[in-house]
């Protein structure tokens, strides 16, 4: 007779047996249940410690966005755009405005002097204006569209990159640019980086040639400058150690031919006018050494009072 010698199975052995496998199943849940609850314990602790904020408190700008000047310099506006509200909805904010420019110096002297005479800028007057200089520069001016948003850690989706490709043109350069314009907390020998994207729509064909839409847009978000949405924008943003968030996106563009030499006049235009413009925007964002400050003293105050 053969005397029975029990099968040794290791706990790793894998088994068919239902019942086993749930009892492992409800080890496991109860063994990732306990983590989780130590680790809410954990984050519950070190948020008050740390400080950490994942909710932004929302900063006012210092002046109304709309107050941006209609005239900068030689560059005066022909036109203040309203977006359709779907567009409206899609970028995200009601704080924008979308405006075109163009430069005096390139008019004919005449409707200059009558435009710098005229008590009234009919929109006449402001249409041949813009057809001279059009005529003498080869481009449509230069437009502005400034976006303000706050309280958010997300970017906003609305830039060049998606809207123009949705809009049916084709992307045909797409880099970083220095821009050499006086911006706060900037080197202008470095110069001002952009993200530049030119675009040329796919159907319209003037003379068989393809005019292109150059386009440069920025960030200024909490104090800064950044030229990407994601690795600037939103990076800064989620920074948990921040207790306010806002940014800004400022974007130009100039609609003109194609060539070297029609690229370089772009980014000479786009150069001028923000060396104009610039200085403008900046005084209506908000100050953030001032946000910082009244942050810092509002900390101290609450300290001092649990003391």
């Amino acid at each position: 007779m053969t005397a029975f010698t029990p099968e040794y199975r290791s706990p790793d052995t894998p088994t068919n047996d239902p019942a086993v496998k749930r009892s492992q199943r409800w080890r496991a849940l109860a063994a990732v249940g306990a983590i989780l609850a130590v680790a809410a314990v954990g984050l519950n602790a070190a948020v008050p410690t740390l400080k950490l904020n994942f909710r932004k408190e929302a900063v006012q700008p210092r002046e109304s966005i709309f107050g941006i000047p209609t005239r900068m310099g030689p560059w005066v506006m022909i036109a203040d755009h309203k977006m359709p509200q779907e567009v409206v909805d899609e970028l995200g904010t009601e704080l924008y405005v979308h405006r075109q420019y163009i430069d005096l110096r390139q008019a004919d002297p005449a409707l200059v002097e009558e435009y710098e005479n005229a008590e009234t800028k009919s929109d006449d007057l402001m249409r041949r204006l813009a057809m001279s200089a059009a005529e003498k520069s080869g481009s449509n001016g230069m437009y502005l569209h400034v976006a303000y948003y706050t309280g958010s850690v997300d970017t906003v989706p609305h830039i060049p990159d998606r809207c123009m490709l949705g809009a049916g043109f084709d992307m045909i350069a797409r880099d970083t640019r220095m821009l050499a314009v006086p911006a706060t907390g900037i080197d202008t020998d470095e110069g001002l980086p952009v993200s530049y994207s030119a675009f040329q729509d796919r159907s319209n064909a003037v003379g068989g040639a393809r005019p292109v839409n150059r386009v440069a847009y920025f960030f200024h978000v909490n104090g800064d400058y950044e030229h990407d949405a994601i690795t600037g924008v939103r990076k800064r943003l989620q920074n948990l150690f921040e207790t306010h968030a806002y940014f800004a996106k400022i974007e130009i563009g100039t609609f003109g031919g194609e060539g070297t030499a029609a690229e370089e006049r772009a980014m000479q235009d786009m150069t001028d006018f923000l060396t104009e413009a610039l200085p403008e925007v900046e005084a209506i964002l908000p100050d953030w050494d001032a946000v910082i400050g009244k942050t810092a003293s509002a900390d101290n105050g609450a300290t001092a009072a649990a003391g």
